[in-house]
């Protein structure tokens, strides 16, 4: 059992929230690159643009902590040794909290600063961030 989840915030791959954006801003000018004279000449510009950022915008998180809902229950939680070292203890542990979320899921995935020593754990499932023992109900 995970002690508080996943790192939100990391992939092994070391991709990161601006390398996503870069990403989708390629896509984007790739596909301007390729609209047709005859689409300017049949629709406006702003028209265009509401087109294609329906397509490529990325919706941010926006998390809806007032429809947070608890869970007490009693678990055992394996906490490991922040030193390195190969101990861990199991020691009990009641709560855990749901919060849901609009936006991408994958954006929880991407690092946003790779200077943060201490960064938040939790799961993801769907559009909830899950904040305590992963393996509770």
């Amino acid at each position: 059992m995970a002690a508080l989840g996943d790192l939100p915030f990391y992939r092994r791959d070391q991709i990161d929230l601006d390398d996503a954006l870069r990403r989708q801003v390629e896509l984007l000018q790739g596909k301007v690159d390729a609209l047709s004279d005859k689409l300017f000449s049949e629709k406006s510009d702003e028209e265009i643009a509401a087109h294609i950022a329906k397509e490529y915008a990325v919706q941010p998180l926006v998390v809806d902590f007032d429809a947070a809902t608890p869970s007490v229950e009693r678990t055992q939680v394996d906490v490991h040794d922040r030193f390195g070292y190969d101990r861990a203890a199991r020691v009990p542990g009641l709560a855990r909290k749901s919060i849901p979320f609009k936006g991408d899921p994958e954006l929880w995935r991407l690092r946003t600063n790779p200077y943060n020593m201490n960064p938040p754990r939790g799961d993801i499932r769907g559009h909830t961030l899950i904040i305590g023992p992963s393996s509770m109900g």
